[in-house]
């Protein structure tokens, strides 16, 4: 899913729209891993997250704006520079973090008939 975001004020006042992509495939997936920017267990703290809350990984929910940046503008800001022109929206993260992990497929059920049609018995 594609997102519009809006960075803060520069110092003359203006601001600059970037967009982040939070369809992401395998190897960028691996690829954000193998950076640091997305813990390599991070599928099984999600599901130890929703049995306990305090279990949550904080830093793959705070580089998650970044990731889908990089994805959307592969060439684009380093993190620091990305981070430095982005406010703090614990909301923001929460939403492009979740959509990072379910993805489009999720939300429009086409997950569930992938897999069957991958999956279907050979008769």
């Amino acid at each position: 899913m594609l997102y519009e975001l809006d960075l803060k004020p520069d110092a003359a006042g203006e601001i600059k729209t970037v967009t982040l992509d939070t369809s992401l495939s395998l190897y960028f997936l691996k690829k954000m891993q193998q950076e640091n920017l997305l813990s390599k267990n991070f599928i099984a703290n999600l599901v130890m997250t929703e049995a306990d809350p305090t279990k949550a990984n904080y830093d793959d929910l705070l580089n998650s704006p970044y990731i889908a940046y990089r994805n959307a503008n592969p060439n684009g800001m380093k993190k620091e520079e990305f981070e430095a022109s982005v406010l703090f929206d614990m909301d923001m993260c929460s939403v492009v973090y979740a959509d990072i992990i379910q993805g489009e497929q999720k939300r429009s059920g086409a997950m569930a008939n992938s897999f069957r049609r991958v999956t279907q018995r050979k008769k």
